[in-house]
């Protein structure tokens, strides 16, 4: 499998990122930025940024596999930057998985029909046989589309396990604390605006 800024690419066949699909929605924050500081400037904070979420992504599912310690740890001390958040994940993430059963961790889901993907950050089963799904943010703020990017998680989930999303869960990573964000929007709903994003790049050839 390949991994472009947009797309997965399985064999032959492309399949649009979840993420990259809520991006089409227009970012006023961008916007903002863009008329303060110009383009340029913009652009490498936006990167910095995705730098930064990319590497403590990285150290949640090291400790969700349990295998944060020695070597691994004390390279990560010596990012002074992000350490604080990372050891605030791993405070959240060691209790809360006490007694529980991970399914997935990162694990990249295709909806054939949809011709999209993406990649849960962690799925919690539940005795039930349904399932939380757990997405990890490191920016400044939440944005809106966090509701249909975990929306068309759910729905890859259940395309390709038959497991029901009941429970979605933010867990916001900053300034070396964490924040527990219950989404309580309707998932039928959040997924069927998510469907729209889709309906209109696949008109508009926008990504």
């Amino acid at each position: 499998m390949k991994i472009t800024e947009t797309h997965y690419i399985k064999g032959k066949k492309k399949y649009h990122r979840v993420t990259s699909l809520c991006n089409v929605l227009h970012d006023p924050c961008y916007e903002n930025l863009c008329r303060a500081k110009g383009f340029h400037a913009v652009d490498q904070i936006y990167e910095k940024a995705a730098s930064r979420g990319k590497s403590i992504h990285a150290a949640m599912r090291i400790i969700a596999e349990g295998k944060f310690s020695g070597f691994i740890e004390d390279v990560y001390k010596k990012q002074e930057n992000i350490f604080p958040d990372i050891q605030a994940g791993r405070e959240w993430l060691e209790d809360y998985i006490k007694n529980k059963k991970i399914a997935f961790i990162e694990k990249t889901f295709f909806s054939d029909k949809l011709e999209f993907a993406g990649t849960p950050d962690l799925v919690i089963t539940q005795n039930d046989k349904t399932a939380i799904l757990i997405d990890y943010k490191t920016g400044a703020k939440i944005a809106p589309t966090a509701r249909l990017q975990t929306a068309a998680y759910a729905h890859l989930i259940k395309e390709n396990t038959g497991l029901k999303i009941t429970k979605r869960i933010i867990i916001h990573l900053r300034n070396g604390k964490y924040k527990i964000i219950p989404l309580e929007s309707d998932l039928n709903v959040d997924f069927y605006l998510f469907s729209y994003i889709i309906t209109i790049n696949n008109q508009l050839n926008i990504i």
